[in-house]
């Protein structure tokens, strides 16, 4: 329990430990040595933020299929920002698209955007930091990056098309509990 030993493995974002034991600021996890307790939260401690956990992979490789600071993609940005905040979205898209949150109506008009909304396009996912800004995993930076919201829409149509929906995912009541599309029976 030094902060001069050498790490053995790293433990991404929401990676779940057992503590033995606690000595020197530093707890002892089950197979995992020693880890700063600074680094670690108990399980039913969230974050109040997505968008300010999705701000911290800022600059982490893109990697298709990847969940971690050591690469991610665009759904894995989502889940990580949201699962620290005690919400299980799905992995792909299409499905976090089509059952989680709420559909922002009229997102493109006279509803403003706010932050922690997911856009969505065919095969994309982005979060908005405000009403102009988004952060993303994009294999267009081959990395989480911040851009204006006209700049990826601009840059993302002649592929992909315009943005099909935003969904607004609600954190005042219920962080932590199952989401309804665990429970889908099929």
């Amino acid at each position: 329990p030094d902060l001069k030993s050498a790490p053995h493995f790293l433990i991404s974002l929401n990676g779940e430990v057992a503590v033995q034991a606690s000595r020197n600021g530093f707890a002892k996890c089950v197979r995992a040595g020693w880890v700063h307790e600074g680094h670690l939260a108990a399980r039913d401690c969230f974050e109040s933020d997505p968008a300010a956990v999705a701000e911290r992979f800022v600059g982490a490789p893109y990697l298709w299929g990847g969940c971690e600071s050591l690469g991610l993609d665009c759904t894995g940005l989502t889940r990580a920002a949201f699962a620290a905040c005690g919400r299980v979205l799905p992995r792909d898209s299409d499905m976090q698209f089509d059952w989680c949150g709420v559909p922002v109506e009229d997102w493109a008009g006279e509803t403003p955007l706010r932050r922690a909304d997911l856009v969505f396009w065919k095969g994309h996912v982005a979060m908005m930091l405000d009403a102009q800004h988004l952060v993303h995993a994009n294999a267009f930076h081959m990395a989480t990056a911040i851009e204006p919201l006209g700049s990826a829409i601009e840059r993302i149509a002649p592929r992909y098309g315009q943005p099909i929906g935003v969904r607004r995912i609600e954190l005042a009541s219920g962080a932590g509990e199952r989401p309804d599309w665990l429970a889908r029976p099929g």
